[in-house]
């Protein structure tokens, strides 16, 4: 995890936050993530994920899913199709232009969050 810090008042904010998650591996597409949180205020911030496929094979379509703390939620999604958010547990689907990611190819989903700057855990891709 690699974090930088910047502090406004008496609190210290984080500035971003970086997190790589163990890969998913698919039929020879291997699907890894980074998620960082790319700006943070007060009480919510914006978040992205960054879906990879470093395998040798065109991925299939592929799905996101990552917990954030039960309290924070996801108020807007981008380059993404947000399908559920139970308790802290939110899952999308690729946009529907990258369906599938062909090998060194990414795709990047944003979100806005509100409710906390915690960074997602659990994160997964898988298709």
């Amino acid at each position: 995890i690699d974090v930088g810090w910047v502090e406004q008042g008496a609190v210290a904010l984080p500035t971003s936050v970086a997190v790589t998650d163990q890969p998913a591996t698919v039929a020879g597409a291997v699907l890894s993530t980074t998620d960082q949180l790319t700006q943070s205020w007060g009480n919510g911030g914006n978040g992205a994920i960054t879906v990879t496929n470093a395998g040798t094979a065109t991925s299939a379509p592929w799905h996101l899913s990552f917990t954030l703390p039960a309290d924070t939620t996801v108020t807007t999604l981008w380059c993404g199709q947000l399908l559920s958010q139970v308790g802290g547990v939110v899952t999308a689907d690729a946009p529907s232009w990258a369906q599938t990611l062909a090998r060194g190819q990414s795709d990047t989903v944003g979100w806005t969050q509100a409710g906390g700057t915690a960074l997602p855990t659990s994160v997964q891709a898988s298709t």
